[in-house]
């Protein structure tokens, strides 16, 4: 089991850029004339869905003793996907989705053997562990939350 130390700090963090985030979708849903660079926000939503699942299926194979999950592209080509994929669903089924995955990650991360397993390895053949990705999936809420206040 994951040591109590440093993850429910790291958790409540997430915790709070998951919902900063949300709220920000709850108030400007869709908003398709608003850009952050190429995405709509709704892209960007379906971004940070696909993130969010990548770091659940390293995380849930660690806890099985699996192991960790391999990325099989870049990140361009992998968001490029991601989004091509969820463009069906509208920001509220990508909030939704958001939050029953941040839900699994909270609830999987206390069932790691450590902190420090890897989780995921990168298309390079970088390792990351399970503390890295959820500093990683905060930054990475904050960073895109922060952009898309820029346009509002």
């Amino acid at each position: 089991m994951a040591t109590v130390e440093g993850l429910a700090a790291l958790l409540t963090r997430l915790d709070r850029a998951v919902e900063e985030t949300l709220s920000w979708f709850q108030t400007w849903g869709d908003a398709p004339d608003l850009r952050v660079d190429q995405w709509t926000p709704r892209e960007v939503l379906a971004h940070l869905v696909f993130w969010h699942q990548v770091n659940l299926q390293g995380m849930v194979s660690a806890v099985q003793g699996g192991p960790p999950h391999r990325l099989v592209a870049s990140s361009d080509d992998l968001n490029a996907r991601a989004v091509a994929r969820l463009a069906g669903k509208s920001s509220r089924e990508l909030a939704t989705e958001l939050r029953a995955l941040h839900k699994e990650v909270s609830e999987a991360a206390p069932s790691l053997p450590n902190l420090d397993v890897v989780v995921r390895i990168q298309v390079d053949g970088t390792e990351r562990t399970a503390r890295q990705q959820l500093e990683v999936l905060e930054t990475h809420l904050r960073e895109h939350l922060q952009e898309l206040q820029k346009l509002t």
